[in-house]
């Protein structure tokens, strides 16, 4: 029996944690933060610091709360799907506000997948779908040569096109 490498799942399991429990886990790191803030103000405030420069000065430090919590939220991993999450929340929310432009946005978007889909549908019937012959490999064009106006693919006569029809060994 192979073994079956299963740490991938519980990685998995958490990230998943992550997503349906997004809130609270913001809330424990910012929570978190301010704790180490508040530790580190408390520090420069015994070292002699008014509470107003300690607090400046432990915040400038520390680099600001928002690049920290989305580095934190980087890595719980999804940040694309979170992020597209909240892109669709805020369009959903422009688009109940504005009637009118939510109603061209929907028109625009059912012309453009209507014409596209009567586009693949000739493309698709012209070029794409195999033609109706049992061997479409094996299907030729035949031309004729007419040197006295000068053109070398000439539309074959039925009389020419009978006569090599019946010396013709294969048909």
């Amino acid at each position: 029996m192979r073994d079956v490498d299963t740490s991938w799942m519980p990685r998995i399991a958490r990230r998943i944690r992550a997503i349906v429990k997004r809130e609270s886990l913001d809330a424990q790191m910012d929570a978190e933060m301010r704790y180490h803030i508040e530790c580190e103000t408390a520090e420069r405030i015994e070292t002699g610091m008014s509470p107003d420069e300690a607090r400046r000065s432990a915040m400038r430090d520390f680099g600001g709360l928002e690049r920290h919590k989305e580095d934190g939220r980087d890595a719980r991993g999804f940040r694309s799907l979170d992020d597209s999450a909240r892109d669709a929340a805020y369009a959903l929310r422009v688009l109940r506000k504005n009637p009118g432009f939510t109603a061209s946005v929907v028109l625009t978007f059912a012309l453009g997948i209507g014409c596209s889909c009567a586009i693949f549908s000739l493309v698709h019937g012209i070029l794409v779908r195999p033609l109706p012959y049992a061997q479409p490999n094996e299907l030729v064009a035949v031309w004729e040569r007419n040197v006295s106006r000068g053109y070398d693919r000439n539309v074959v006569s039925e009389q020419n096109f009978a006569a090599w029809r019946a010396r013709s060994p294969s048909w």
